[in-house]
């Protein structure tokens, strides 16, 4: 077994974490973080795989996956994973996203080799079955029917996916299109098992109350007999960066004209991202923003303002959004936003901003961190945006590096109001 340590305290990094850096002989990494300060543990199994491992009539298979994984396995039945977990006053859930699947656990620190030896079992010898199949097919039609078939947000969302993103693996919905989730196969979600779920492509993540060699023995003692695998290749097509706006209106039920407007933006790892984070607060960062401010004070336009950055592995987006007060044409709130993104464009930001914009991101950060679970989360996304977990250890340092200069630079770059994506959702007209 490949047994890297690497105490992080001795880096010159703002996050002074006791993180060691372990590899099995099956390729599985482990990491663990020895993290005194509660007597807990949470666990984390990242699987590099999300949406954009898919293609075209299989969307949605990652996420309907993770829902899969909690059905039973050769030593459990349907959802007596999770009722163990309970049983041991522990939470747990999983998530999906275009780049990522994460499984965790956060429990006292005695049950962390209940639980490793729980997600040996599901993640070695899942039951995968018709009935299984059939079940779960089911429970993500309904949550796609709810979130973005009946929901004008979803509704909203999924249009401006499909719109910024024409050629690339990113185009398609996480939770996938109802058609591809009707044909989806046992052979589809067997094959998708075997490819993904395999020890190459999983790192588990530990911080808590733990002993780095104890927590390393019981990782190998359930997973070290984990047959070894082939890590999958990734396919990732680029999205070209548009040579001019893309635009789509869409009705729906509602009674609120909503916009979504965004703009190409590099992948998670770029040096830009502090930056754009930064410009993302002073834009849509709360009540005081300029988005804010501007549309729902001052120009009494929009009921509600907001926006954010949408990170990917690959491109990602930079989006604002807002809804129009009755009578307030959606043109109109599109007007205001670009002006309110030229005015940062072409005048900057003062001091005041970029102070208060750089203390929001860092306290939205700090605060994730005095969590185990939110340590997790960091080195997680790092490995997976940037193949390494100590890029995170340094976010700080970037963020704090940021000033009014590169604010107004990565607007001038990447917020071109003639580069555009832009979809309106409107009310359906009244018979």
């Amino acid at each position: 077994m490949l047994h890297l340590t690497l105490m992080t305290q001795l880096l010159a990094a703002p996050l002074p974490l006791d993180v060691q850096d372990h590899q099995l002989d099956n390729g599985l990494q482990v990491l663990t973080v020895r993290r005194m300060s509660a007597p807990t543990v949470s666990v984390q199994l990242w699987v590099r795989t999300g949406s954009r491992d898919e293609r075209p009539g299989i969307t949605g298979i990652a996420h309907l996956f993770e829902h899969m994984m909690f059905k039973g396995s050769k030593k459990l039945g349907p959802e007596e994973h999770a009722r163990k977990v309970q049983g041991l006053g522990g939470q747990l859930n999983a998530y999906t996203s275009n780049d990522m699947t994460v499984y965790f656990e956060n429990v006292a620190a005695q049950h962390l080799e209940a639980i490793l030896e729980l997600e040996a079992d599901r993640f070695q010898s899942l039951a995968l079955s018709n009935t299984m199949l059939a079940s779960e097919r089911e429970v993500v039609k309904e949550e796609r029917r709810m979130r973005t078939d009946d929901n004008p947000v979803g509704k909203l969302v999924e249009a401006f996916i499909t719109t910024a993103y024409q050629t690339s693996n990113y185009r398609w919905p996480v939770i996938g299109y109802m058609e591809d989730l009707n044909k989806i196969t046992l052979d589809d979600c067997s094959a998708f098992y075997k490819a993904h779920y395999n020890p190459k492509n999983v790192t588990i993540i530990l911080v808590g109350a733990l002993e780095h060699a104890d927590a390393l023995a019981k990782v190998k003692t359930h997973f070290g007999a984990w047959p070894a695998q082939k890590r999958p290749a990734r396919s990732y097509t680029p999205e070209p960066a548009p040579k001019e706006a893309r635009r789509k209106t869409l009705s729906f039920a509602t009674q609120t004209p909503l916009l979504l407007g965004g703009w190409q933006i590099p992948g998670a790892s770029d040096e830009d991202i502090p930056a754009l984070q930064v410009l993302g607060q002073v834009l849509s960062g709360g009540m005081s923003s300029r988005l804010y401010r501007g549309l729902v004070y001052e120009k009494e336009m929009a009921n509600y303002a907001a926006g954010d950055v949408w990170e990917f592995a690959g491109k990602g987006q930079f989006y604002l959004w807002a809804s129009a007060r009755p009578g307030v044409k959606i043109e109109a709130v599109e007007a205001a936003m670009i002006e309110a993104v030229e005015g940062v464009r072409e005048g900057g930001v003062t001091g005041e901003e970029l102070d208060r914009a750089r203390a929001q991101v860092e306290r939205q950060a700090v605060y994730s961190l005095k969590r185990a679970s939110g340590i997790a989360g960091l080195l997680g996304r790092s490995l997976i945006y940037y193949g390494d977990w100590r890029p995170a250890l340094h976010y700080l340092d970037k963020l704090k590096a940021v000033e009014a200069a590169d604010v107004q630079r990565v607007a001038r770059r990447y917020l071109d109001p003639k580069l555009i994506t832009s979809v309106h959702l409107l009310p359906e007209a009244k018979p």
